[in-house]
């Protein structure tokens, strides 16, 4: 194991907005249970001042940091250096400052299926939908194709970008030896519920449902097409349950949300800055400290609101 030393280690979280992460929670956590001088800081960014961010980082000494949205791919041209896994995802949410280069990975991908595996489902041979063609989509989309599955179709309002993922998924299956049939289609309409209703593995990587409108929904017309024991996997985890995963619960499926993948993310997010994993259980207990809190700030929030008229 490394000798941490004395010498403070500053992580930061750069995303627009951050101010409702819980990152700094869990790593800050992770520092005190391993005994690592570090403090992990969550740094609102908007998308013009990425580039003075970044330089920010070497300037003032930051050991490395986490990217989330809306950064995960417009980092990429911004780097010294790529891993080979974020070059061929084309999206990095870690970043490692090393002699003043920045040196790109991604963990998204690999914390997206430890947590599949810590709750024993075995995406291989499962017909999978992807929502979305973000970031994060890619990294589903490589991760699954990576673990065997049987066929995938993304849904995204941008046809163009779904089809760049369901590129990249078929690629990756390439390259592993195996033929992966791919597809694209619409949010909403008979194709939709066509594809639904053959879908073991339903993965939810938009933003919608998370932050101040909770209410929004990536499916306007539900989960109503969806087969009895399919998976509904919603990548956020914020506010809960999000509108995805109550109407999973609704319907008796299977129905995880992303907190899992954040924390296993996180962990892994060490291996790049220190050499070794974070420590998971504290992570995972600092992950719902901050989510118990969150609820009671919000319910005493919600109590103190005047009633309608005052």
């Amino acid at each position: 194991m490394e000798p941490w030393g004395s010498h403070p280690r500053p992580v930061a979280l750069l995303g627009w907005p951050v101010a409702q992460s819980i990152s700094p929670a869990i790593h800050n956590a992770a520092f005190a249970e391993a005994g690592v001088p570090g403090q992990y800081l969550a740094l609102a960014v908007p998308p013009e001042q990425l580039p003075d961010a970044l330089r920010g980082l070497v300037a003032l000494g930051f050991v490395g940091a986490n990217v989330t949205v809306p950064h995960k791919e417009a980092v990429l041209p911004l780097l010294d250096e790529v891993s080979p896994e974020a070059a061929r995802i084309g999206a990095v949410n870690v970043i490692a400052v090393r002699e003043g280069r920045l040196l790109g990975a991604n963990t998204d991908a690999a914390g997206f299926l430890a947590h599949l595996q810590r709750l024993g489902i075995d995406p291989a041979g499962m017909r999978a939908v992807i929502l979305g063609a973000g970031g994060a989509a890619r990294a589903v989309a490589y991760a699954l194709a990576k673990a065997g599955i049987r066929e995938l179709t993304v849904l995204n309002r941008t046809p163009a970008r779904a089809e760049a993922v369901a590129a990249l998924a078929r690629d990756v299956a390439r390259e592993e030896g195996r033929d992966l049939p791919v597809r694209i289609g619409p949010l909403a309409g008979p194709d939709c519920r066509i594809i639904l209703s053959r879908a073991h593995l339903l993965v939810n990587c938009t933003p919608l449902g998370m932050g101040p409108h909770p209410a929004e929904t990536p499916l306007p017309e539900g989960l109503g097409a969806l087969p009895p024991g399919a998976v509904v996997y919603d990548t956020v985890y914020r506010p809960e349950p999000t509108w995805l995963i109550r109407e999973a619960r609704k319907m008796a499926l299977v129905a995880v949300d992303g907190l899992g993948m954040l924390v296993h993310q996180a962990a892994l997010s060490w291996t790049v800055w220190f050499g070794q994993p974070g420590p998971l259980a504290a992570m995972e207990a600092a992950a719902q400290r901050a989510l118990a809190a969150a609820r009671t700030a919000g319910a005493a929030a919600a109590s103190a609101a005047p009633a309608p008229g005052q």
